[in-house]
């Protein structure tokens, strides 16, 4: 027997089991990641997905410096990509991942909560406000024409990237609203709005694609023009996946962290569920905690992954009943942090200054990237070591007694944050 046989290579699946179940459950075309292999160019990889008659986005703008977007119409051209080569050696595309599907990470049902992280006191205390910082928000699009949001020279266009087939600005509701609680913590702060999803979500290719685009302007510039980023939204961790955090989303966020900038992602609102269960032979409804509730991207390793709990009395109420606990499946702690997430009002899209108020941990999250943008402005001299600042985040959060898996390190305190360095 040859060694190749033995090396276990011919045995790994290229297509992930996510993307066969997928199209065999649909006749409508999959929309799937493909990682292309080390030391392959990408037109090689282009050309190997066409031959097998997949439909390929060609135009470089439609990718990343790791993965193409394409499209598979039926199970067959899977099980070519799976049979095409002996060895991983000898393959264009290393791995084939689902594009799956977004969405915000909102319940469905100047706030206290700004008081709770200790963010007006760490502002006047330190004269600190965001000034000369920089935060992506990567949502449904941020309506600039809302009093809170308007920048100071009212240019919105070079602070727009709509990744989505929706027209520019706000539809849903939810971006503008995670923008405005950016605005209450840090009100200096340039919010620059990534659109990533839509009125009916948007997907991991989208998410991907701006990650990389913060990612090569701030190489290209050489400089950091975004300091941090924002994502309340998340998606499923698909079951035939490989281990949690290893999802391209989850690594794009571990690639832009190592690159300098800082990453908040809202855990899901995935804590609480509604079981079914027969006794005496009748259906009773009963409702529980649910672990391993973390989604993707916030499973990844260097992301700051942010649970919800109540915004006054946290110490009495603890971490929200809907927010997503841990572990990852992995084994790894997640939430790292939780922040104020229940019955925050911020800006509502649409108006020029109303006020709406929302729960889930995509209203947590913006609390974070907030807290963090006061820090980075009142310590510029850790502006580009986002994984300090992370460390330094969860070493200065107040432990609200409640499980790891709940609370991550605990809820975050931006004065402690702020006076530790």
């Amino acid at each position: 027997m040859s060694d190749k046989s033995c090396s276990g290579l011919m045995a790994e699946k290229v297509v992930l089991r996510e993307v066969y179940d997928k199209l065999r459950a649909t006749d409508q075309p999959v929309d799937v990641i493909c990682e292309v292999t080390h030391g392959f160019t990408f037109e090689q990889a282009i050309d190997f997905l066409k031959s097998l008659g997949a439909v390929v986005q060609e135009r470089e703008e439609d990718r990343t410096d790791r993965y193409l977007f394409a499209r598979l119409t039926d199970v067959v051209q899977a099980i070519k990509i799976d049979s095409a080569f002996d060895s991983k050696e000898e393959r264009p595309i290393y791995h084939v991942w689902l594009d799956k599907k977004m969405s915000t990470c909102a319940a469905d049902f100047a706030d206290t909560s700004v008081a709770t992280i200790k963010a007006a006191a760490a502002s006047q205390l330190f004269s600190c406000s965001g000034k000369d910082i920089r935060w992506a928000v990567l949502d449904t699009g941020v309506d600039f024409n809302h009093s809170w949001l308007k920048p100071r020279n009212g240019n919105t266009a070079s602070l727009r990237r709509n990744l989505t087939s929706e027209p520019d600005g706000d539809e849903v509701g939810h971006g503008t609203h995670v923008a405005g609680i950016i605005h209450q913590i840090a009100p200096c702060t340039v919010l620059h709005d990534y659109k990533v999803l839509g009125r009916d979500g948007g997907s991991s290719s989208s998410i991907i694609k701006a990650l990389y685009e913060i990612r090569k302007a701030n190489l290209e510039a050489r400089t950091m023009l975004i300091h941090g980023v924002n994502m309340s939204l998340g998606g499923p961790v698909e079951v035939g996946s490989y281990g949690c955090g290893q999802s391209p989303e989850c690594q794009e966020v571990n690639r832009l962290v190592d690159s300098g900038v800082v990453v908040c992602v809202a855990a899901s609102n995935d804590g609480h569920k509604v079981m079914a269960t027969v006794e005496a032979g009748n259906l009773q409804l009963f409702s529980t905690f649910l672990d391993m509730g973390i989604s993707d991207p916030g499973n990844a390793e260097e992301a700051i992954t942010v649970g919800s709990t109540h915004k006054d009395n946290p110490h009495t109420y603890g971490p929200s009943f809907f927010s997503s606990k841990g572990p990852t499946g992995d084994g790894r702690l997640k939430p790292d942090c939780v922040a104020p997430g229940e019955r925050i009002v911020s800006a509502k899209a649409g108006t020029a200054d109303e006020m709406i108020e929302r729960s889930g941990t995509s209203m947590a999250t913006p609390h974070v990237s907030g807290a963090i943008a006061l820090f980075l402005s009142a310590k510029r001299e850790y502006i580009g070591r986002a994984r300090e600042v992370k460390q330094i985040l969860l070493r200065t959060c107040t432990d609200l007694n409640r499980d790891r898996y709940f609370q991550g390190a605990g809820m975050i305190d931006v004065l402690r944050m702020i006076q530790c360095v």
